[in-house]
């Protein structure tokens, strides 16, 4: 959870309800690492995944018209700044 919470940047707290409410719809499955037992990994359930796959052209096209105003080369600086930002 704390990787995910440094990744998106989002507080603990937030994330460990968001996966606890995706892990009750199935789309997510929460295991204990067998190596390190206090870590636990977060899988996508194949629910999780076609839900993944079928959101993907709903959330590219309103990023699309987003981007819509900017250049190629603006556009591209941007996502590469965005990426930097995420990745900290």
């Amino acid at each position: 959870m704390s990787d995910l919470s440094g990744r998106t940047r989002i507080p603990g707290p937030i994330v460990t309800r968001t996966v606890d409410h995706l892990v009750e719809r199935s789309l997510l499955h929460r295991t204990v690492d067998a190596t390190d037992r206090p870590r636990v990994v977060v899988h996508a359930a194949d629910c999780g995944r076609t839900s993944c796959r079928s959101l993907a052209p709903r959330i590219a096209e309103p990023e699309r018209d987003g981007l819509a105003a900017l250049s190629s080369a603006e556009a591209r600086t941007l996502r590469r700044l965005l990426e930097r930002l995420a990745t900290g």
